[in-house]
């Protein structure tokens, strides 16, 4: 399977049916793409984590971190089983900023003295909106393009290209400190439609669509 990582601890003195009995495989990462952060009750719905491993009983399972997950079936929290739910609601507020958590997880046999683990990456990017116009006009209202969340994401790589194709704005870093005013090696662009592609995260997909300059 694509992306699936084998965390096993080998043991010099124990045999491979010994091994087998306390194993665990997981998708290297999980990804949630978060909506509107002025409306938190539209979270994602939790996902599982992405893991399978030994259905032994006897393993004892255990997350590090813990935060977040969710036994499906007793409904608590900080779950410590071998595939709990990955529920955002549980993280409380989360400030509107990308972050990357590694999971860990880890079983224990006691009766052969084993052990095992893996690791899954955790995403979560708030989502970007950018807006569809504005009016460089010199009235000093809506005279930038405005790109909400963008913030979150200070290595974003945005292009901007005019009708024909050609780049008329290009930024690779803190794009707040460096927006896109309507303007191209100080002269301004004419009024009319121009493209775009936001890259804001290597885990978020491209984001791309059409803005328009009015004067």
């Amino acid at each position: 399977m694509k992306g699936i990582f084998f965390g096993l601890l080998l043991l010099p003195f124990f045999s491979v049916s010994q091994q087998s009995e306390c194993w665990v495989a997981a998708d290297q990462k999980l990804v949630f793409l978060l909506p509107d952060l002025t409306k938190p009750h539209v979270l994602p719905t939790p996902l599982y984590m992405p893991v399978t491993g030994s259905a032994n009983t006897e393993i004892k399972w255990s997350w590090s971190p813990s935060a977040g997950l969710v036994d499906p079936l007793m409904k608590t929290a900080n779950a410590n089983i071998l595939r709990p739910m990955f529920d955002l609601k549980k993280l409380g507020d989360l400030n509107g900023i990308a972050t990357q958590n590694v999971y860990t997880i880890s079983g224990y046999l006691p009766r052969l003295n084993l052990q095992c683990s893996a690791s899954v990456n955790v995403y979560i990017l708030p989502k970007i909106h950018p807006y569809e116009a504005f009016t460089p006009n010199g009235d000093d209202y809506n005279i930038r393009w405005y790109i909400d969340n963008i913030t979150a994401y200070p290595e974003a790589e945005i292009i901007i290209y005019d009708r024909w194709g050609a780049i008329v704005y290009e930024n690779y870093s803190n794009y707040e400190e460096k927006p896109f005013w309507g303007k191209m090696n100080g002269k301004e662009l004419p009024t009319g439609p121009y493209m775009y592609r936001i890259k804001p995260h290597p885990e978020y997909p491209d984001v791309v669509g059409t803005l328009t300059i009015i004067r």
